[in-house]
């Protein structure tokens, strides 16, 4: 298996950009969402800057109340980040911290959404999309129309399959029912996500 499709099984280290806390800098793009040191440290998310040295472009920054004012409306109108981290040791934690900072109430997504141990950008080739056979127990990610003007992007988990009609609970806890191409065309994809957005 290559070095950077194999699964992210230990807390990444800090970059120097993360430990020089008084470094000015602007997030441009926010990559990952990391729990792997939570909840005994904050989370963080992996990003992008605007600062011109390449070699401090993408660092690690804790989440804090300003970070999440700038950052949930954006995952609203743009969808969600990957994410990795979530263990049976912090399940708990993260479910809550979800449901009450993130605001994926009822029914958050507790599944690692990115399932490699290279960090995007971290990587001279584009990692390959995990492919899946089985749609049961599958991330989904749809924008959603509410109302006239206002418009979300909204994930959710494949939980059952009946005479070939997929159940998905949404994280707003609202259940449908899909066809399997249905759901393979909302399949979410980290890949995609991270590396064929555009600013």
């Amino acid at each position: 298996m290559d070095e950077d499709r194999q699964l992210q099984a230990s807390p990444l280290p800090d970059t120097d950009a993360m430990l020089t806390e008084s470094r000015l800098y602007r997030v441009r793009r926010y990559l990952l969402r990391d729990f792997s040191a939570f909840p005994a440290r904050p989370v963080r998310y992996w990003v992008e800057s605007n600062l011109v040295d390449p070699s401090q472009r993408y660092f690690w920054v804790d989440e804090t109340a300003a970070l999440l004012d700038d950052f949930l409306p954006l995952e609203e109108h743009n969808g969600s980040v990957p994410e990795q981290g979530i263990t049976d040791t912090n399940y708990e934690a993260v479910q809550t911290h979800k449901k009450t900072t993130c605001l994926k109430s009822p029914s958050p997504i507790m599944i690692n959404t990115w399932p490699f141990a290279k960090l995007p950008f971290q990587t001279r080739q584009r990692p390959r999309k995990p492919q899946r056979t089985d749609l049961t127990g599958a991330v989904v990610q749809e924008l959603f129309h509410e109302g006239q003007d206002k418009s979300a992007y909204y994930q959710g988990l494949v939980t059952d399959e009946d005479n070939g009609l997929f159940e998905v609970l949404w994280t707003d806890g609202k259940k449908d029912y899909y066809l399997a191409d249905q759901i393979r065309s909302m399949l979410y994809d980290p890949i995609a996500y991270i590396y064929d957005f555009q600013v």
